[in-house]
């Protein structure tokens, strides 16, 4: 084999090794991601769940307070003030789960755009090696010609 044969293969070889290496950086960052967005969604639920123990240890202290130290029964607008405070609370518990669920979305087209981008670059790695071959073939094919069109004009 002649060395431009070889230095094309190495160069064609160099670019199949870099589609692979790329596709798999990127299979690496996509599960980067992922892991990302598992840590986002339980934070999330975490930060619901923390909110509504919250409420509940401030409700049975405050219903205990009212019964005990002001000696006083749970009048019907003390009941409405303690139902608007749980309200409150659901509420603010739907807006964590729905920026939870938003997030999420976020991180799965975060997820799909790495994983595409990896395929795309192995790809290219290996158009850039066919290219590689087909310009190769091409150099000796010339090399060739110059060597016979050498060869013709010496023996003439």
């Amino acid at each position: 084999m002649d060395p431009m044969t070889i230095a094309g293969m190495a160069k064609g070889l160099g670019f199949f090794i870099q589609g692979i290496a790329a596709k798999n950086q990127a299979r690496l960052d996509a599960f980067n991601v992922e892991t990302e967005s598992v840590m986002a969604k339980a934070q999330g639920l975490r930060e619901g769940r923390m909110l509504l123990e919250q409420f509940e240890d401030i409700y049975k202290s405050n219903f205990a307070f009212t019964l005990t130290k002001l000696n006083r029964k749970i009048t019907p607008d003390l009941k409405a003030a303690f139902g608007k405070d749980r309200d409150n609370v659901e509420d603010s518990i739907s807006d964590i789960d729905f920026m939870t669920f938003i997030n999420e979305l976020g991180y799965k087209q975060e997820i799909a755009a790495t994983k595409r981008k990896g395929k795309d670059a192995f790809m290219s790695g290996l158009l850039a090696m066919g290219q590689t071959g087909l310009e190769t073939y091409q150099d000796i094919q010339d090399t060739k010609r110059t060597t016979l069109l050498i060869k013709k004009l010496s023996k003439a």
